[in-house]
């Protein structure tokens, strides 16, 4: 906690979510669209992204996603989105905190390098899963573009699906996005780069398109005009 630099952090969850929520629909109103643009409220794994090893048992994983809920949810977000799930265990102790919220959930899987879920189950099983316990959208994230075209046809089944990639240099256990310039040799993606691989996902069958850590405006902007 030290390194990240904030004195008492561990202690502000509630008080930083209501921050950001607040300064969100602020820029919302300013521009028009806070009847149109819903706000997400994104919940991490407990532990590493790009660790499922770490995960703890499903009673700590449950404790932890039903305490995040209920902040987001008494902050006013619009939708839940879990975020990064590594493993099957965690994501149906996810899903299993949000129930009795009135609230929309997502759900997005990190995929490893063969397309499944990171922690090597089979990912078209926990698409499955999610939707079976709710997700209204399942996607695919926090993998290099290559790794989420290859997850696709696993979350692909006719309701709402989605992708997000990262942008950077994967140094084990993480990624390096390219945000972070003290580190050499990431791999340059851009925009009109990563637009066309996002119009690949949509014609594979997706509605949703994002863009996790390294994509920047410009490349939403750009994602955004092949869209229409």
């Amino acid at each position: 906690m030290t390194l990240i630099g904030a004195s008492g952090l561990s202690s502000k969850a509630d008080e930083l979510c209501r921050s950001s929520v607040s300064l969100a629909k602020e820029a919302l109103t300013e521009t028009g669209k806070s009847e149109t643009v819903p706000l997400a409220g994104s919940i991490s794994p407990v532990m590493h992204i790009f660790r499922p090893d770490l995960s703890p048992p499903e009673n700590d994983c449950l404790a932890h996603h039903r305490e995040c809920v209920e902040v987001l949810s008494g902050c006013g977000v619009d939708l839940i989105f879990f975020e990064g799930m590594n493993n099957i265990r965690e994501a149906q102790a996810a899903l299993e905190a949000a129930r009795g919220f009135d609230l929309p959930v997502w759900m997005s899987f990190v995929p490893d390098m063969d397309g499944n879920l990171l922690s090597g189950e089979l990912l078209q099983s926990a698409a499955d899963l999610a939707r079976s316990q709710g997700a209204e959208a399942v996607l695919v994230s926090a993998g290099s573009m290559p790794m989420i075209t290859k997850s696709l046809p696993n979350i692909i089944n006719g309701s709402p699906s989605g992708a997000k990639a990262i942008i950077g240099r994967y140094s084990p256990p993480s990624w390096k996005p390219d945000f972070y310039p003290r580190f050499e040799n990431t791999e340059e993606i851009l925009p009109g780069t990563y637009a066309r691989e996002a119009q690949g996902w949509l014609n594979q069958g997706v509605q949703i398109i994002g863009g996790s850590s390294g994509t920047t405006p410009e490349h939403i902007r750009a994602v955004r005009e092949i869209i229409g």
